[in-house]
């Protein structure tokens, strides 16, 4: 009964704009802690807006830059301009030897013994590509550098049969009809492009040739569709 009493005047507590009112309390009363605490960080912080100055030798950007700035809080590095200076070298920065430091350390982040990219991918497979590449040596290269010692690759792509007659069959249909096909079903030039970037290959010796260079071994190649299709797999030693 005492319960039944008392209930209605505890109503309050749950309506919806009492809710509502508190919980704007709460946010105004969160909003005035940060605020108070932002002002703390002002005074705390450093007012002195001059530049930070990185010097690095030119052969080791990455090191060198790391070890200037890695205990730089990042509101610093977001506020303040990087005055860099390369080593026994004359010369004021006025945004050129900055703009040189971060082309630098680009290239630098990526380099193999720096691993802050380790080599993880397990398999790579590349389908009727090769040929779209400008630098098979690089590609391979790349291919070693992303694969972990053990991870295997597998490449299929065109081929010229080596039997006369299939060659010659193959050279037809590749190079005369299927870009007559593909006139007449969509883009001429795309697929008058496609028998001639063929030309782009090397022969599969010459191409073995070059994985190996690249860090492969346990080489195979594969010929597929009497000699028009080869498949090239590999490990990576």
């Amino acid at each position: 009964m005492r319960a039944m009493l008392v209930f209605p005047e505890c109503m309050r507590v749950l309506d919806f704009k009492v809710k509502r009112n508190y919980l704007k309390l709460k946010l105004r009363h969160l909003k005035r802690e940060l605020e108070e605490k932002e002002d703390t960080d002002e005074e705390e912080y450093d007012d002195d807006m001059s530049c930070i100055d990185v010097e690095v030798d030119r052969e080791r950007v990455l090191e060198c830059s790391f070890e200037a700035i890695h205990n730089t809080s990042p509101r610093v590095l977001l506020t303040r301009r990087l005055n860099i200076v390369f080593d026994e070298e004359e010369g004021v920065d006025a945004g050129g030897l900055t703009r040189e430091w971060y082309s630098i350390l680009t290239r630098e982040i990526f380099r193999a013994d720096a691993a802050l990219f380790l080599c993880a991918a397990d398999g790579i497979t590349c389908g009727f590509a090769l040929r779209n590449f400008t630098s098979l040596p690089d590609f391979f290269a790349e291919c070693a550098r992303a694969l972990r010692p053990g991870g295997r690759f597998a490449f299929l792509d065109p081929a010229r049969p080596r039997f006369a007659p299939f060659r010659i069959g193959n050279d037809i249909w590749f190079h005369r009809i299927v870009p007559r096909i593909g006139a007449a079903l969509g883009d001429a030039e795309a697929y008058r492009y496609l028998p001639a970037s063929t030309a782009y290959l090397p022969e599969p010796e010459e191409m073995l040739a070059m994985l190996r260079r690249a860090g492969f071994v346990d080489l195979e190649r594969t010929t597929l569709m009497l000699g028009a299709v080869q498949l090239i797999t590999g490990t990576r030693a």
